[in-house]
């Protein structure tokens, strides 16, 4: 099957020159300073706030770095993240913890330096609603279609759901979602499987359609949910 990608949308950033570049949680370069304020704003580490000192200190400590990764970025979000016994506790105004806030921001500023993909999906039936009537008791009169964009880029693929939850949220990335991510969906024991992937904001989900996605004797049916973390780090969750 011929797949195609379509590329728009941001650029990548160094010495203020627009350079087309793909980059991962791994690679080290030399950031935008513009860029690294702009991440720590969207995750909430706000300049002028009762965080701002958190902020000043996140932001010193890695223009201090000549170059670094976004894993390295995690690092130095978690030192100084949790010299903040309020953020440390999830006492801020997101209720997150440290953990959650430096893996968003990290992805923030891998989203911020990478292309987003757009493009190959097509519209799909996702699940249905019931509709229901209240005539002295509650009866279902018929379902509704619920119709979303699904991409089918990995429409062929059969692996383990853990292996594909790896699969998904590394692509999700791509697409604009935020580690730590949500994955998971039904293992259908005929046809396609549609997965959702939902980023740790839960502000947007992503569908999938992919071969099988419980590819082995031990998950051939049932819903399997998994959360999967920037380092690769996974837990599975009890549905």
């Amino acid at each position: 099957m011929k797949k195609s990608l379509i590329f728009a949308g941001a650029i990548f950033f160094t010495s203020g020159i627009a350079i087309a570049k793909t980059i991962g949680f791994n690679t080290p370069i030399k950031w935008n300073s513009k860029v690294i304020e702009e991440a720590l704003k969207v995750t909430g580490f706000k300049p002028k706030s009762s965080v701002g000192p958190v902020y000043n200190r996140i932001l010193k400590a890695l223009l201090e770095l000549d170059t670094f990764s976004a894993r390295q970025a995690v690092e130095v979000c978690m030192e100084e993240c949790n010299k903040s016994k309020m953020l440390k506790e999830g006492q801020g105004n997101s209720g997150k913890k440290c953990p959650q806030l430096c893996e968003e921001f990290a992805s923030s500023l891998v989203i911020a330096n990478n292309t987003l993909l757009t493009g190959n999906t097509e519209s799909q039936t996702v699940g249905y609603n019931m509709q229901y009537s209240w005539k002295g008791a509650a009866y279902i009169t018929g379902t509704r279609a619920i119709d979303r964009d699904v991409i089918i880029t990995f429409k062929d693929e059969e692996h383990s759901s853990k292996e594909f939850c790896k699969i998904l949220t590394a692509d999700a990335l791509k697409r604009g979602l935020k580690y730590p991510m949500k994955c998971g969906g039904k293992c259908q024991a005929l046809g396609q499987d549609i997965i959702e992937v939902t980023g740790s904001d839960y502000a947007k989900t992503l569908y999938y359609e992919v071969g099988d996605f419980c590819d082995g004797l031990f998950e051939s049916a049932g819903v399997v949910h998994w959360r999967v973390h920037f380092d690769g780090t996974m837990e599975k969750l009890k549905n």
